[in-house]
């Protein structure tokens, strides 16, 4: 029975359309996790991912907030773990994660404690930290006023995370790694359809816009151009096959907008104006290499690439 009170946490996991059961028995599990901790598990419905975690923010009464995907896992030690970091009364917890792919698996070890919000909004933003809402634990209030855009079939987390990431004055992270984010192909941020790439090129676009007047506009133009350069990684292979022309010609203009701005800043890391300049003369890295450099050239942002 819902009583209002407020609790420590509250851990959403979206569930919609045919995600549904699987949200469910993820549900499940995570309830078994925290057994025994002031802590709620949501599975708010919604047309798409978006819509379903407005609805979770809407019915949310933690202090802080958690998510965790449907197809994601946790370790065996992320509630103990996490809820001795909300001890610290930081703002924003973030988590060691792994990558689970096509390739196997990548971990990514947090390095410290303790960070500098304003390097964290602008590693976002410029593309050398990803901007997963799920390795993110958040106080609640911060999301006050704010949305996921339904549009959006992906990366409604991309366009919403630095909005929040801008509120924050206290974040600390947790060094090992507690969460498993899938990246394997099939997967929702990989879907390759003509919907999926207009979502991410949108997103990249209207980020580019949110930030161009502020302090941030170059971090933010350099992100946008990476986030199209991830377009072209999608697509080249079928790209031509499957029809997917248009967005790939819009993925490259946007890249050739901001490539000049991406030379001259010192916002972006040598591997960053090497990927850029490449997608300009319409040269791109497999998906594969792509991963590779990004561990490799610097742009994981406080972690440490295994």
């Amino acid at each position: 029975m819902d009583d209002g009170r407020m609790m420590r946490l509250s851990v959403i996991v979206p569930g919609f359309d045919s995600r549904r059961s699987e949200a469910l028995a993820q549900a499940g599990c995570l309830r078994r996790r925290l057994s025994g901790y002031d802590a709620e598990v949501l599975v708010p419905d919604g047309v798409n991912v978006a819509d379903a975690r407005n609805h979770g923010l809407e019915r949310a009464r933690g202090e802080y907030i958690a998510w965790v995907d449907a197809d994601d896992e946790v370790t065996d030690d992320w509630a103990e773990e996490l809820f001795r970091a909300l001890a610290t009364g930081a703002d924003l917890i973030r988590l060691g994660y792994s990558h689970v792919g096509d390739a196997g698996v990548r971990d990514f070890p947090r390095k410290g404690v303790e960070l500098d919000p304003d390097e964290l909004l602008r590693a976002v933003l410029s593309g050398r930290e990803f901007s997963y809402l799920v390795v993110n634990v958040i106080r609640r209030e911060l999301y006050a006023g704010l949305a996921f855009a339904v549009e959006l079939r992906v990366l409604e987390d991309y366009l919403l995370l630095p909005r929040v990431l801008e509120r924050v004055r206290r974040a600390v992270n947790i060094p090992k790694v507690l969460y498993r984010y899938l990246v394997r192909t099939g997967s929702l941020t990989q879907s390759l359809d003509a919907s999926a790439l207009e979502s991410r090129l949108q997103a990249a676009e209207r980020r580019r816009e949110q930030w161009r007047e502020t302090a941030y506009a170059d971090e933010a133009a350099i992100g946008a151009a990476m986030t199209a350069c991830q377009v072209l990684e999608l697509t080249a292979a079928v790209g031509r096959r499957r029809g997917f022309e248009a967005q790939m010609a819009r993925a490259r203009k946007l890249i050739r907008q901001e490539l000049l701005r991406a030379l001259r800043s010192p916002a972006a890391l040598p591997v960053v104006r090497i990927k850029l300049f490449c997608a300009a003369i319409g040269w791109w890295f497999p998906q594969r290499l792509s991963w590779r450099l990004h561990a490799r050239g610097g742009l994981c942002y406080n972690a440490h690439a295994g």
